[in-house]
């Protein structure tokens, strides 16, 4: 596997980085544009000529019109030193969960928009993946959560980097449950719903429900009711190794369980879903020099401070 120094602070290493070595990556997208198979292409001929061998996933391979030669995602874990992820955060969420447990850095190219987690424009990327094998890149670990749902034993614990995400139908009455942190009763919550996100996830789901903003290598986790009922009901941000237990109330019926905005399932009235930090990280490949809150400004178009690329 890729060997690459680790940095706990975004933009805080600036020194010597010890070059990875990079024999095999994969290729991962889940873009449906046309536009992508050229992108694909593009890629495949660049690392070839960089000696690296190169793995398509289903979406991959067919946008560059070899379906045949496609590789299922889990097939690739252990298999590569690096996992490239072609598309937005979405992409990326379902890449970290895929590749978390394995320990494989993941380099995100942003064919979406926002873009919080993908590092690199795609027109940028021989130039960026060209100084993360000479050394200058680092390795960020992310903290993830595990959720758990005691009594079903039909779905093992799902580790996430966003967040978990307790809701109800659109027709739905407000839902009403119990939180409990370490065995301690914090709140009755007459709301929506209710996030419990990591530190990546405060810029997602939670940013839109008026959650706070939490700096990405901060020990913690934020407890963010959705549209609560009463306005003395805020969202609280506790210690990383908080054991969150969230107990429902009442049987209102369509309540859901959604996991990174992407795996999802119904919970019934009863419910009860428990909420720690997993025992997996996401390591995500950064550009050492452009801190988190030079991404807040380019991201959120917070004055002064916005550019184009940046390795041109």
């Amino acid at each position: 596997m890729a060997r690459v120094k680790n940095a706990s602070r975004e933009g805080a290493s600036k020194g010597a980085v010890s070059a990875p070595v990079v024999s095999c990556v994969g290729l991962i997208s889940k873009r449906t544009q046309a536009s992508v198979g050229e992108v694909v292409r593009r890629f495949e001929e660049s690392l070839a000529a960089r000696g690296v061998k190169v793995l398509l996933d289903k979406e991959c391979a067919r946008h560059a019109g070899r379906a045949g030669e496609a590789l299922p995602r889990r097939s690739m874990v252990g298999k590569v030193d690096l996992a490239i992820c072609l598309g937005g955060d979405g992409t990326f969420l379902s890449v970290a969960r895929r590749f978390a447990p394995a320990g494989t850095p993941i380099m995100g190219v942003n064919l979406g928009r926002l873009g919080f987690l993908t590092e690199v424009e795609s027109a940028e990327f021989e130039v960026f993946f060209d100084r993360y094998l000479a050394g200058e890149c680092v390795v960020m670990e992310r903290m993830m959560l595990e959720a758990d749902v005691p009594g079903d034993d039909s779905r093992a614990p799902i580790s996430v980097l966003n967040d978990v995400v307790i809701t109800k139908s659109a027709l739905s009455r407000m839902l009403e449950f119990e939180v409990r942190i370490d065995g301690v009763v914090v709140s009755s919550y007459r709301a929506d719903g209710l996030i419990v996100a990591t530190p990546t996830g405060s810029t997602a789901y939670s940013l839109a429900a008026a959650g706070p903003i939490i700096v990405p290598d901060m020990r913690a986790v934020v407890i963010n009711p959705i549209c609560p009922h009463a306005l003395s009901q805020r969202p609280i941000v506790v210690p990383d190794d908080s054991r969150i237990s969230i107990t429902l109330r009442e049987g209102h019926g369509n309540v859901f369980l959604s996991l990174d905005g992407q795996v999802g399932f119904p919970l019934a009235d009863d419910a009860e879903v428990c909420v720690r930090r997993s025992p997996h990280v996401a390591r995500l490949v950064r550009d050492p020099s452009v801190t988190f809150y030079e991404l807040l400004r380019l991201k959120l178009g917070w004055g002064e401070g916005q550019r184009g690329g940046r390795f041109s």
